[in-house]
């Protein structure tokens, strides 16, 4: 019966790593959540979690229901060029 509790709090303590774990990676999916757009347009977001790169297209696009995973950076730069995508340009602020 002592064994059987051992393996169960084992099993609990794994649970709760794997439940903080996969909390870190949801967070890391919403926060690093970034538009791409394409002629000005907005066409898909990309997520990066783990160094892995998911871009998911947006409805009435050319990319609509794209879902691409790369698994480093320059396999997905070569995509974005390709496509002619970029990032969204960061706006200036100005007092007047």
């Amino acid at each position: 019966m002592l064994r059987q509790n051992n393996i169960c709090e084992d099993a609990s303590t794994n649970r709760q790593y794997t439940l903080r774990k996969n909390k870190s990676l949801i967070k890391q999916f919403f926060d690093s959540k970034q538009y791409l757009y394409q002629a000005d347009r907005k066409v898909a977001h990309v997520h990066v979690v783990n160094d892995i790169y998911l871009i998911h297209g947006h409805h009435k696009t050319m990319f609509k229901g794209v879902k691409k995973k790369f698994n480093n950076k320059l396999e997905f730069a070569s995509y974005i060029e390709s496509n002619e995508l970029y990032f969204e340009k960061a706006k200036q602020l100005s007092l007047f």
